[in-house]
């Protein structure tokens, strides 16, 4: 999920968690899974992503939920 959030707020930035959740649904037995993530909320200071796994049918396995920090780099030099 993390991965969900650097195109939105930028590689250079870095995105300490703050709280995850897994949440499994049901079983899994095949081979073929399907995963995607997205960013619900990107604010200046925390970014919050889920992403959801999928068998082959579209069934629900599992989802989840992360929230980040945006810490952004210092300028180099002093200031003034």
């Amino acid at each position: 999920m993390r991965g969900a959030q650097h195109p939105a707020a930028g590689r250079r930035l870095h995105h300490p968690r703050t709280e995850g959740e897994l949440h499994p649904r049901r079983r899994h037995r095949g081979p073929d899974l399907t995963a995607d993530g997205s960013v619900i909320h990107l604010g200046r200071s925390t970014a919050t992503a889920e992403g959801r796994v999928h068998d082959e049918n579209g069934k629900l396995i599992a989802h989840a939920t992360t929230t980040c920090l945006i810490l952004r780099p210092q300028a180099d030099g002093p200031r003034g």
